[in-house]
């Protein structure tokens, strides 16, 4: 049984089954066949996504994060520096709606930790903007040192506790209400954790001819909602943009990315669903943020960032940049990096490989083929 704090969150669908994870779900689905992503299905379904909502959307993030303020004693918001924690984030701060702690995590246990490349991130970027943002609140700031939850790795049963992605960090993320400071806020009142997630996902069916929008689960990079996230009844996540408790902000960020994109010449071909080899997703991204952050970004309509981004994976989609570390033995415990690879092994013993986007490798060199939700007609 699935609590529904976590099904929020999405959870996978086969064969009439229900799966907090996609690692067991894909167990149990022969090849040829696909499993279901349900992200908030029946509740998106219920609003037509061809009508542009009334409200503006930075009054859309303004209603989310007071909807969030109202129904929590503790309001603790994840920061990394990237476009979409910043708008999560202000849309708090510039509304004066309170935030009770800001985490912003990396490995920093070592010497010269700022100097790493997995490190760059949060130190040139993210420490910087915190500073000036305390100046507007008065926010705790939690540096998470997550050096200190590796000694979870203790078995191959971890990697049913990872969402669709097996970085190591991903797994860690599952531990973090260990922490003291974090564990002070749990004991005084319901407490969420707020995480910049996610931008629209917008294409073209070429098949049904429609511009459609859904959600797609390799957007959370392997966000914790498996066996560890059931457990966890206390750690309670919100996805500040994709919400069942708002669909009208998801709908409004789909909407103004259709109106511009669907207007493109060849944007038919460069977006459209059935074809992911020649989804454009760069040039997608570089039209994405200037049109929905353009508040809080100096970047323009389809042009480079203007600002440092650390890239999401380095090698293969399974070693993220943040992880580099891991991998470095003068650093590592060698134990953690035997554990993590007993994980791989598993995965590759019990999952038909007809689900790896490339099936002659391991799943530590390749991920696995991205699931849907219900999509949703935007015309």
């Amino acid at each position: 049984m699935i609590p529904e704090h976590v099904k929020k969150l999405g959870y996978y669908q086969h064969n009439g089954n229900d799966y907090p994870n996609k690692w067991e779900a894909l167990a149990n689905c022969p090849a040829g066949e696909h499993v279901h992503w349900n992200f908030n299905d029946e509740i998106y379904s219920k609003y037509d996504w061809s009508k542009e909502p009334i409200h503006d959307l930075y009054e859309l993030y303004k209603m989310r994060a007071i909807q969030i303020r109202e129904e929590y004693d503790n309001v603790i918001v994840y920061f990394s520096g990237g476009i979409d924690s910043v708008c999560a984030i202000r849309s708090f701060l510039d509304n004066n709606i309170k935030v009770d702690a800001v985490i912003m995590y990396g490995t920093w246990n070592f010497k010269d930790a700022e100097k790493y490349a997995f490190n760059l991130e949060q130190f040139n970027i993210g420490m910087p903007l915190l500073k000036e943002y305390q100046k507007i609140q008065d926010f705790e700031l939690i540096l998470l040192d997550t050096y200190q939850f590796y000694h979870n790795y203790v078995d191959e049963s971890w990697i049913y506790s990872t969402g669709q992605l097996c970085t190591p960090a991903v797994y860690i993320n599952g531990f973090f209400h260990q922490d003291a400071k974090i564990q002070r806020y749990l004991m005084s009142g319901s407490t969420c954790f707020v995480r910049g997630m996610e931008k629209p996902r917008v294409m073209y069916d070429q098949h049904l001819e429609k511009w459609q929008a859904g959600f797609l689960d390799t957007s959370f990079l392997g966000s914790p909602t498996g066996e560890l996230a059931i457990k966890n009844k206390w750690d309670l996540v919100e996805y500040f943009f994709w919400s069942p408790n708002l669909p009208e902000l998801a709908i409004k960020q789909a909407r103004i990315v259709y109106n511009y994109i669907s207007k493109l010449v060849n944007a038919k071909e460069l977006f459209k669903k059935h074809d992911n080899k020649n989804y454009s997703t760069d040039e997608y991204q570089k039209i994405v943020d200037p049109l929905i952050y353009g508040k809080y970004t100096t970047q323009q309509i389809g042009k480079e960032k203007t600002y440092y981004s650390l890239p999401k994976a380095f090698d293969t989609p399974n070693k993220a940049y943040k992880d580099g570390w891991f991998w470095d033995k003068e650093i590592s415990t060698e134990s953690w990096v035997k554990v993590w690879n007993e994980g791989i092994r598993l995965i590759d013993k019990t999952i038909n490989k007809s689900h790896y986007n490339d099936p002659t490798k391991s799943i530590e060199l390749t991920s696995l083929v991205g699931s849907w939700s219900k999509m949703h007609n935007l015309e």
